[in-house]
């Protein structure tokens, strides 16, 4: 970690590289090395959860698993989300969604369709 005495060196050190640029081209420079750092991991230091919380892309374990995804779309019959997460138990063992998973897919494509209707 920086001191303060170094933190203020280097943002010196940054300001002086960008004192030509007009403030949107600062700021452009600025935002795309941040969007670099943010999708790299600096080095043995542990990333904070905060870090870790805005790289992470958001994506429910039932988006991320096509066949899981695809069979729940593929059920008929079922009323109730434990019956579905009960089917997926049994194909899928443990592999299987959660049921605050498959509520929480559930939520997405309703909200998803709610938007295209707009």
């Amino acid at each position: 970690m920086l001191t303060k005495a170094e933190l203020n060196q280097r943002r010196f050190l940054v300001l002086e590289a960008l004192k030509d640029l007009s403030s949107a081209e600062a700021l452009a420079v600025v935002g795309a090395a941040m969007q670099e750092l943010s999708g790299r991991n600096l080095g043995d230091e542990p990333r904070s959860s905060a870090e870790e919380i805005m790289t992470r892309r958001s994506r429910l374990k039932v988006e991320g698993d096509p066949e899981v995804r695809d069979f729940i779309h593929s059920l008929h019959g079922f009323n109730s989300v434990d019956q579905i997460v009960e089917a997926c138990k049994e194909r899928f063992g443990s592999r299987a969604p959660s049921k605050s998973a498959v509520y929480a897919y559930f939520k997405r494509l309703k909200s998803r369709r709610t938007l295209g209707r707009l």
